[in-house]
């Protein structure tokens, strides 16, 4: 199988396991209502930011790492794991302990979901080994099926109490599920090794700049949901989420293209040259995108989540502005730590942030979620631009020929 149809083969399933997640947040809004589902989106931002620092960015470079290797590193991915792990235990403690003594009407939800940030910390690890290995169709049909598990837990959830916990409760069992499957998919793959302190010192002190390059570009996507809890009020997040949640799931194909090349663009850098061509062809569907939203976004608006959703059609159109150079930052970060250029990232990821963080300051007080929208789009301009400058500048871009992705931008390589 090519690398292209690697790539369709898992955008395909990707995609189906994001849109079953997608369904199960609209029908959560729907039935919850603007401000107990604005309580669940709460806390999913909050574990979210906490699933990034549990990481600590050691799943890209594990990745990075087991792709250019011959052979599985088994004492690297279990201490790296392990490494996760104790993150993500001690964050799912600090987080219940806090909410406990400043929020108590969202400790409970904290307490079911914030479980992720656990079983996410092996699950991870899992999904690098997979990629790795040229399995990532294999992955994407294994989300679906985790994701089957979330929506039959979900509709069960939701039937017989409606509440922002036991939504929260039906994604920790859909994640539970999805290791499972994962960890007895990988089982011929992944081999047993004991953890070394040793490597996970190692491993840490390089993983760094992963970590707050993921860090930062994560929070000036998603701290304009807890500037607008602390600013607003839950209604107010609970419409934003929703507008929020039609550009994730826009963003599947970049995603896909992102996580299926990433370990080819690892071994070879000259395969990175090419991302312009990719780059254009995102482009190109993001504009197209754009437009769709632009004209249908307050009618898809009413449609999915409902009319009780005042403002959301209108914050859909005014992300919808952010959607093109969105789908050319998806890329360019993973093009950007295949060629070692973390620190960059870093860089140009906290110029992003400063720039959400002091919009969202300014224009959420007077304009609500529609100031949070327009922070959000001025800051993934502020990210493509600097990645342009990152990659090779202005000069390069210019030099861009219109040609079919399939045989330039996405060469095949051989099975595995």
């Amino acid at each position: 199988m090519t690398m292209l149809r690697r790539g369709i083969a898992f955008f395909a399933a990707d995609a189906t396991a994001r849109a079953i997640a997608f369904v199960v947040l609209v029908a959560a809004a729907r039935v919850l209502g603007p401000a107990e589902f604005g309580r669940f989106a709460f806390v999913y931002a909050v574990v979210a930011i906490g699933l990034l620092l549990a990481d600590f960015g050691l799943t890209p470079l594990v990745l990075r790492q087991l792709s250019r290797s011959d052979r599985f590193d088994a004492r690297l991915f279990w201490s790296a794991a392990g490494v996760n792990v104790v993150i993500g235990a001690s964050l799912y403690l600090t987080l219940v302990l806090v909410l406990s003594a400043s929020s108590r009407a969202d400790v409970g939800v904290a307490s079911v979901y914030g479980l992720v940030l656990v079983v996410q910390a092996v699950a991870t690890s899992i999904d690098a080994a997979l990629l790795a290995s040229g399995k990532a169709p294999l992955l994407g049909t294994l989300r679906v099926a985790g994701n089957v598990v979330l929506a039959l837990t979900a509709t069960l959830a939701l039937l017989i109490s409606p509440s922002a916990v036991s939504v929260g409760a039906a994604f920790t069992a859909g994640a539970i599920a999805k290791l499972l499957l994962t960890a007895l998919a990988s089982r011929n793959i992944v081999t047993w090794a004991r953890p070394s302190a040793k490597v996970a010192v190692v491993l840490l002190r390089r993983s760094a700049p992963f970590a707050l390059a993921a860090l930062v570009s994560f929070l000036y996507f998603r701290i304009d949901i807890i500037f607008l809890r602390i600013l607003a009020d839950a209604r107010t997040v609970g419409e934003y989420a929703a507008a929020y949640r039609v550009l994730d799931a826009l963003i599947l194909a970049p995603a896909a293209i992102a996580y299926t090349f990433f370990p080819r663009w690892s071994r070879d850098r000259r395969v990175g040259h090419d991302f312009a061509y990719v780059a254009v062809t995102l482009i190109t569907l993001g504009v197209v995108a754009a437009v769709g939203l632009a004209i249908f976004g307050p009618r898809l608006s009413d449609l999915v989540f409902g009319t009780s959703f005042g403002t959301t059609g209108d914050v859909i159109r005014i992300l919808a502005l952010g959607v093109p150079v969105l789908f050319f930052d998806v890329v360019a970060v993973w093009i950007a730590y295949s060629r070692g250029r973390e620190r960059g990232v870093v860089i140009v990821s906290a110029v992003a942030l400063v720039t959400n963080v002091a919009l969202n300051l300014l224009l959420i007080p007077s304009h609500g979620a529609a100031g949070a929208a327009i922070a959000t789009v001025v800051s993934e301009c502020v990210n493509g631009l600097g990645y342009v400058v990152l990659l090779g500048g202005l000069s390069s871009l210019s030099r861009i020929k219109l040609v079919p992705v399939a045989r330039v931008a996405l060469p095949p390589v051989d099975d595995r």
